[in-house]
């Protein structure tokens, strides 16, 4: 596997950077399989906010097909864009069998100092 690393090169799609995959796969964990999270020294996330929360879980109760954790599938087409200050992040969601879906957890993504601010968004159909 080839190291992707993080990158503010100016309105250009980037595979997830390999630094954040794991911490960034926990918390999508939270929300396709129900797992605890860890605390990640490398980020800091926002709370999500109740309306948010309401529509994912919504979005997920509503997709046809179970969910499961991220794959390395799911790193492969996976994007994040740095524009404005910040990166914006698409992350493929997986289903049960592995397989990637077209669901996507999407993120803002915010330097502060020697860590990432994450503001989690929706999950949806793009």
């Amino acid at each position: 596997m080839t190291s992707v690393p993080v990158s503010a090169e100016t309105s250009v799609e980037r595979p997830i950077p390999t630094l954040w995959r794991e911490g960034l796969q926990a918390f999508a964990d939270l929300y396709t399989v129900g797992a605890t999270s860890e605390a990640n020294e490398l980020f800091i996330f926002a709370i999500v906010d109740e309306d948010t929360r309401e529509i994912n879980k919504t979005n997920i109760a509503d997709y046809p097909d179970s969910l499961g954790s991220l794959t390395s599938q799911s790193w492969e087409t996976s994007i994040c864009v740095w524009e404005d200050g910040h990166w914006t992040v698409l992350i493929d969601l997986c289903d049960g069998f592995g397989d990637v879906t077209d669901l996507v957890l999407h993120m803002t993504i915010y330097e502060q100092g020697a860590n990432y601010k994450v503001i989690p968004g929706l999950i949806y159909v793009p």
